[in-house]
C-alpha cells in the first residue's frame, strides 16, 4: 500500500472516531449536533433543494441542514459531507447509493443555435458545435449519439465545464450544446433554452451517496430528505 493511501485511511479512521466520540459525549447531556451537511451543485441547490427547505424544517425542526456546494468529482474525505447528491446512474462501489429522483438527460441549446441545427440537420450541425461536458471522461454525449443513431464523428469540439451554473449559462449564450435534464426546465419554460430531441438517456438521475464517515448519523437516513 502506498503511503498516500495509508495516510488517507488513517485520516478517515481518525475522523470517524472523533465523530463517534462527540456523539457519545453529547448524548448523556441530552445534546446533539443534529446537523446534516448535504453536498450538491449550486444549480441543483437553488432549483431543487431551496424550494424544499421550509418544508424540511417544518417536518424536522431539530435537524439543521448545512448545504455545501460541490463541483466536479465527489471525494468523501475531501468534501466532508454527510450525503452527496450526484448526477448520473449512481455508479459507486465504495459507498451506498440510492435513487433520489429520475432525471433523464437530453441535449439543449439556445433558440438561435437550435434553429441552425434544425435547418442544417443534427449530424452536420453537431459536428460544428461545441459540445459541453460536466466532467473529464464523461460519456454522456457518446451515449446520446448512439441512442439517436448518429456516428461519433458527428460530435464537434469538446469543452468541460464542471460548474453547472456556468455550463447552463454558456448554453443560453449560444456558445455550446450540453446534455441537460429536469433542473433546466425553467429555461425551457421561459424560452431561453430549447430541447434538441425527444431522445433521452432515461436511466440518468440524482443519487444520494453516503460516505462511510456519515453512516452512523441517523438523521441522514430520514425518509423524504
Amino acid at each position: 500500500m502506498r503511503p498516500a493511501q495509508k495516510g488517507a485511511q488513517l485520516l478517515h479512521a481518525a475522523r470517524s472516531a472523533v465523530d463517534a466520540l462527540d456523539r457519545q459525549i453529547l448524548a448523556p447531556r441530552g445534546e446533539s449536533r443534529r446537523s446534516v451537511t448535504p453536498g450538491l451543485s449550486t444549480y441543483v441547490g437553488s432549483r431543487w433543494l431551496s424550494p424544499r427547505l421550509m418544508g424540511f424544517s417544518e417536518a424536522h425542526p431539530a435537524i439543521r441542514l448545512r448545504p455545501q456546494p460541490m463541483i466536479g468529482r465527489f471525494d468523501p474525505e475531501r468534501d466532508r459531507v454527510d450525503v452527496a447528491i450526484r448526477r448520473g446512474r449512481g455508479e459507486r462501489r465504495d459507498m451506498p447509493v440510492t435513487p433520489l429522483f429520475a432525471c433523464p438527460a437530453w441535449p439543449a441549446a439556445s433558440p438561435a443555435l437550435a434553429g441552425r441545427i434544425g435547418g442544417l440537420g443534427r449530424e452536420r450541425s453537431l459536428g460544428n458545435a461545441i459540445l459541453l461536458d460536466d466532467r473529464d471522461g464523461s460519456t454522456a454525449w457518446q451515449e446520446w449519439l448512439e441512442r439517436v443513431g448518429l456516428p461519433q464523428h458527428a460530435s464537434g469540439a469538446r469543452l468541460t465545464i464542471p460548474d453547472p451554473d456556468l455550463r447552463v449559462q454558456t448554453v443560453i449564450d449560444g456558445q455550446g450544446v450540453a446534455i441537460n435534464g429536469r433542473p433546466v426546465q425553467p429555461g425551457l419554460d421561459d424560452g431561453r433554452l430549447r430541447r434538441l430531441s425527444p431522445a433521452a438517456l432515461g436511466d440518468y438521475g440524482r443519487h444520494p451517496a453516503i460516505p462511510p464517515r456519515a453512516a452512523g448519523n441517523p438523521d441522514v437516513a430520514i425518509p423524504g430528505r
